[in-house]
């Protein structure tokens, strides 16, 4: 071996082919099926822009799903895929193309997770989150049974405070993360580094707080995004008025069922390794004495937080948006000196950002070139004939698999809307188009398979501790249970409160 081989190969520049590619195999299936896709004839009623559309979203989904690439990298082939169908066959100009590739990275949804990354960084930072979780563990235990089921009810009260999924997903990922560390548990790919199983304890945390988060985002009006979205289209399209107290007594019920029920699956699905976690309620109790009495950084950062909460709480009276609360109050964290911009880059996961920004334009370029209106017009032509109930279940699953393809509830519903109002009008029932478009007002929270269907998903998938096959493969039963309560509820207790 000559000296520049041996140099070149000490230095790593000697790589195989795709050496990028964690399972380079299902990446090439990926792309020889989205071509086989686009070299098939264009269906009657979808354009070429739509076809090509539904292509890069297949293309995409196998990624996720096979996990080919790096998640974090996929953000930037998005932003190529969007740029090329758009400038290709969407008739814009290369730059008009490449601005509409890029708009999502100005969403808000974008810099809400900045902001709550700033403010999850200083609860870590002060070890406020710290003795926060401590503090659960001493007083729920440490049974993983009791422990999950203690956060998954927390989400509840502060879903009143916090009406953004997001940012309560920013408040609890550090004080997840405290409660894992604590056992000793590694996020996966340092477990697996070490030759060592990935903790089930640490995925069954996470997962049960994702579960929860969006659970809790249904129960009232304001816990939400969606929400006042779905209140606006009932009130444009049926002239419904769900009011927040309303919401609390439709919503709920099933809701808190459908928690208990995700409690016991996920404890099931993910057994701990432990009955009891490493050194227990003790050892909370010792940790919680080693951090002695709150300093006055932690002080600082508990009051600068509850000033957010409130914020986000009251939002109804100034009108502020989560993001620009999460950005303000966090401003204040740095000229305080509680962070440093260090920090707060440190603990930021840029590339999850970015893979946000791509899927959000992603999702209008589902809606911008009619693949959407298609699959819904292709779904009422296969259902004439059919029975009600039949129509209504189908209905639910395929806005369920359109779900799948955004990374908001509301790029589902904004769009489908109209077209699930104007089927249920046909069926000359009374209030059916208002319980449908409600029912999919749910799916918008069906978000329980990938990490890109929901912002607050995003967050906690940013900790590491567990992987995109976890929420695959407790999620899709899941989702089965979730849609199946929510049409029990509509034929049930919502024709029983006189709905329709």
């Amino acid at each position: 071996m000559n000296s520049i081989s041996s140099v070149t190969e000490k230095s790593g520049l000697q790589k195989p082919l795709l050496a990028g590619a964690r399972k380079p195999v299902w990446l090439l299936f990926a792309v020889i099926f989205a071509s086989v896709i686009m070299l098939l004839p264009t269906p009657v009623g979808l354009t070429l822009y739509g076809k090509a559309s539904l292509a890069v979203f297949l293309l995409i989904a196998m990624i996720w799903a096979s996990e080919a690439v790096t998640f974090d990298i996929t953000g930037p082939l998005l932003i190529t895929l969007v740029t090329l169908v758009t400038w290709g066959v969407g008739g814009m100009t290369s730059s008009n193309a490449m601005k509409f590739a890029l708009s999502g990275l100005s969403d808000s949804a974008v810099w809400l997770i900045f902001g709550v990354f700033i403010l999850s960084t200083a609860a870590i930072e002060t070890n406020l989150a710290y003795r926060l979780a401590y503090f659960i563990v001493a007083r729920a235990g440490a049974k993983p049974r009791i422990l999950t089921l203690a956060y998954m009810l927390l989400e509840y009260p502060l879903s009143l405070l916090m009406p953004s999924i997001t940012a309560r997903a920013g408040f609890m990922e550090p004080i997840c993360r405290a409660t894992v560390i604590s056992t000793g548990a590694l996020p996966v790919e340092e477990s697996l580094k070490l030759g060592q199983q990935p903790s089930k304890f640490a995925k069954l945390i996470y997962l049960s707080n994702l579960y929860a988060i969006l659970l809790s985002g249904i129960s009232f009006l304001t816990a939400a995004t969606t929400w006042p979205f779905v209140a606006a289209l009932l009130k444009k399209l049926t002239g419904f008025d769900l009011t927040w107290g309303y919401s609390v007594i439709l919503f709920l019920p099933t809701a808190l069922i459908l928690t208990i029920i995700a409690w016991f699956y996920l404890n099931w699905f993910f057994q701990p390794e432990f009955d009891i976690a490493t050194g227990g309620q003790q050892k909370a109790q010792d940790e919680l004495q080693r951090l002695g009495p709150m300093s006055i950084r932690e002080k600082q950062t508990l009051f600068i937080i509850s000033i957010a909460i409130i914020l986000w709480a009251t939002d109804f009276i100034h009108h502020l948006g989560p993001t620009v609360i999460a950005l303000g109050v966090g401003w204040f964290l740095w000229l305080f000196g509680i962070v440093t911009w260090q920090q707060v880059s440190r603990n930021t996961p840029w590339g999850l950002l970015v893979v946000l920004g791509s899927a959000l334009a992603f999702g209008n370029l589902v809606e911008q070139s009619g693949a959407m209106a298609w699959i819904g017009g292709v779904v009422l032509n296969l259902t004439n004939a059919m029975p009600i109930l039949l129509i209504f279940t189908i209905l639910v699953f395929v806005s369920t698999i359109v779900r799948s393809m955004e990374a908001s509830g509301i790029a589902l519903i904004v769009p489908i809307a109209p077209i699930i109002v104007a089927a249920a009008k046909g069926w000359n029932i009374p209030g059916a188009e208002t319980v449908l478009l409600m029912v999919i007002g749910t799916v918008g929270h069906a978000a329980y398979l990938l990490p890109m269907q929901m912002t607050s998903n995003m967050v906690m998938y940013s900790s590491g501790y567990f992987e995109v096959k976890d929420m695959l493969k407790s999620g899709w039963a899941f989702v089965l249970i979730y849609l199946l309560f929510w049409i029990i509820t509509a034929y049930t207790y919502w024709k029983w409160l006189g709905l329709w």
